[in-house]
C-alpha cells in the first residue's frame, strides 16, 4: 500500500513537471482571426440557381473599434470548384464589442455536379495586427 501512493505521488509529480511547458514562440497577445468550423456544406443548390449559407469568423479579443478583415478564396487540394459556383463578401467587418459573426457565402449552380460534391476554402487574408487562425473548407452540391 505504501508503494502504491508513492508511485501516485510520483506520477502526479511528473504530470505536473511536464505540463508547466512554456512556448516562447508563441505571442499570446496577438489578436487571432479565424472560423469557428474547418468544414462547412452547402447541399441542395438547386439546378442552375443560387443557395446561401453561412459561416461564423471569429476574434480571440474583443475591441472597442470596428475591424475589418479581408476574405480570400483558396482551391482545394481535392474536388476543386470554379470560382463562378460562389460569392461571399471581399472584407467583412466585427463590430466594437463583439468577436463573432456570420458570414454569407452564396453557392451559385453554373457547373457543379449533381453526383460529386465540390470545395473551395475561405480564409482571412493576412494582415499587420493580427495572426489568422482557422481557414474553413466549404463543399458545394446539388
Amino acid at each position: 500500500m505504501k508503494n502504491i501512493k508513492t508511485i501516485i505521488a510520483f506520477l502526479f509529480t511528473a504530470v505536473l513537471i511536464v505540463s508547466c511547458e512554456t512556448y516562447e514562440d508563441y505571442d499570446s497577445e496577438a489578436t487571432v482571426v479565424g472560423f469557428t468550423k474547418n468544414s462547412s456544406n452547402i447541399n441542395r443548390v438547386p439546378e442552375g440557381g443560387t443557395l446561401e449559407g453561412s459561416v461564423t469568423l471569429y476574434v480571440s479579443d474583443v475591441s472597442n473599434a470596428d475591424r475589418t478583415f479581408t476574405l480570400v478564396d483558396l482551391p482545394a487540394d481535392e474536388f476543386p470548384t470554379a470560382t463562378d459556383n460562389y460569392e461571399y463578401p471581399s472584407s467583412v467587418t466585427i463590430p466594437a464589442g463583439v468577436r463573432e459573426i456570420e458570414v454569407t457565402v452564396t453557392a451559385i449552380d453554373n457547373s457543379i455536379s449533381p453526383d460529386d460534391r465540390t470545395f473551395f476554402i475561405l480564409a482571412v487574408q493576412e494582415g499587420e495586427g493580427y495572426v489568422t487562425g482557422g481557414q474553413v473548407l466549404i463543399g458545394l452540391k446539388n
